[in-house]
């Protein structure tokens, strides 16, 4: 730990060094002045919030938000305990369920310092051009549980590090027990969490006798992890599970999902793959088991249907990067800057341009948010939230997350909908549905409480397109039609 100070402390004496930390540290202030702007967050960041909000008013097998469809709920996960602390310090608000999401990050950021530079014992360049790499992550800002799984990952890696000279049965039951608590707090990442320790270990020629061990232990500690959920029945929780992960991806895996699954990735992440595949290319064999590897964890996210799980390859590719050597020459210097500051597109020029060009768009998004705040909710029915809007109040016991493929994937189109139910709707294409839903089945009112605006410029078609207009109506049922 004193050798880590003292490298650290040499770090921060160094004015480049210290320059560089700077700019990690601005990109992150630039994302939380755009939340400012437009304080919308992501539908995904909202949806983990409903198991979390149940424990909070004392049910830890519930979590009606999101998941109402299933009763007991027996998928917890770790990020959900985590935010059970943390809401019941802080009240919930946009910014709070934000600030959580940077200080995880951070956190992310400091754990990976301690694995390259500390653990590792690689030049600061090395740790900056990684963590830039993240920080420049199209999927790391989605207010998920993958930044969760990334830090216990990183933990994972810094018991690799101490112990891959001589394994030993104790190192292999640590990686095990955090990796059994990255399963539990998403299966998927377990399962990429494993792929990940075993193609760490290939990438170094670093295993041994053990190493077979840390895969069991892995499923041994998550089923423990998981033994309070049994009281309702080991085969009910398997059930959940399959039924959950059949529901997220369906029968998605045609060749059209597949194609498209390959290009939004490599689109919005094209700089991983080509520094990791540059800093790799002095030597033939190393260049092509990089190749494998990456490969293969694409191969993986994609069987499992899911993008934003590929932050947990890109991890990989960015800590195994060489990207010392390819700052030794200046063509290489000036290179591997532009490609990191093309990186940038996605995660922050892009949002930027939106909210700079239309200033009309975030008003409008605050002055829904202030109508859902202040407004009088039912009581003894069931008020519908259309997508991150829910945040707002989706720890009333009585809120419920309303989005088009929530219906779809899992309630089969069919809602749970009586008279007096309310549902906010804020595009157009959320009330279409919903009008399809009801059918003739309902009578209900249709208010427009704040008339539509145009919605953010688009990169597709070169900037010509904008995403849809928001607004906000209200639906209220108010009978069955005879």
């Amino acid at each position: 730990m004193n050798k880590i100070k003292s490298r650290l402390s040499g770090i921060f004496d160094n004015k480049i060094y210290l320059s560089l930390s700077g700019i990690l540290l601005f990109l992150l202030i630039w994302k939380i002045v755009l939340f400012i702007l437009l304080p919308m967050s992501t539908v995904d960041g909202v949806w983990s919030l409903s198991h979390t909000f149940s424990m909070v008013r004392g049910d830890f097998y519930r979590s009606d938000f999101g998941h109402c469809h299933l009763k007991p709920y027996l998928l917890a996960s770790f990020s959900s305990y985590l935010l059970y602390v943390y809401y019941s310090i802080v009240p919930l608000t946009p910014p709070s369920a934000y600030f959580y999401h940077i200080i995880s990050i951070m956190v992310l950021a400091v754990l990976l310092g301690w694995l390259i530079i500390g653990a590792q014992k690689r030049p600061f360049l090395d740790f900056f051009s990684a963590a830039f790499l993240v920080f420049t992550n199209f999927y790391i800002y989605g207010m998920r549980g993958e930044t969760v799984s990334l830090i216990l990952i990183i933990l994972a890696l810094i018991v690799f590090e101490h112990y891959k000279k001589l394994w030993s049965l104790r190192a292999f039951i640590i990686i095990g027990f955090i990796i059994g608590l990255i399963a539990y707090n998403h299966p998927a990442h377990g399962f990429l969490a494993v792929l990940f320790i075993v193609f760490n270990s290939l990438w170094h020629r670093s295993y041994s006798k053990w190493s077979i061990l840390f895969p069991l232990a892995s499923l041994g500690f998550y089923l423990l992890l998981n033994i309070p959920a049994y009281r309702f029945g080991f085969g009910l929780y398997i059930e959940q599970l399959l039924k959950f992960a059949v529901d997220n991806t369906g029968n998605q895996l045609t060749l059209a999902f597949i194609i498209r699954m390959i290009v939004y990735n490599v689109m919005y992440n094209w700089h991983y793959f080509l520094i990791f595949l540059w800093s790799s290319w002095s030597e033939l064999s190393t260049r092509r088991l990089s190749v494998v590897i990456v490969a293969s964890f694409f191969i993986a996210v994609i069987a499992l249907g899911r993008g934003y799980y590929l932050p947990l390859g890109l991890l990989f590719m960015s800590v195994n990067s060489d990207f010392s050597r390819l700052f030794k020459t200046k063509l290489k210097k000036a290179i591997l800057v532009v490609i990191l500051l093309l990186g940038l597109f996605w995660t922050h020029y892009l949002p930027t341009l939106q909210v700079v060009e239309n200033p009309t768009y975030c008003r409008t998004y605050k002055n829904i948010l202030d109508f859902i705040q202040r407004e009088n909710l039912p009581i003894d029915n069931k008020v519908w939230f259309d997508g991150p809007i829910g945040l707002e109040r989706l720890k009333e016991p009585n809120a419920r997350l309303y989005l088009p493929f929530l219906i779809s994937a899992f309630y089969n189109n069919d809602i749970d909908a009586h008279p007096g139910d309310v549902f906010y709707c804020i595009t157009q294409s959320s009330l279409d549905f919903l009008k399809k839903l009801l059918g003739e089945g309902f009578i209900y009112d249709n208010t427009e409480i704040i008339a539509s605006v145009p919605g953010t410029v688009s990169s597709r078609s070169l900037f010509r397109t904008r995403s849809e207009p928001l607004g906000l109506w209200k639906v209220e049922i108010t009978g069955i039609s005879p």
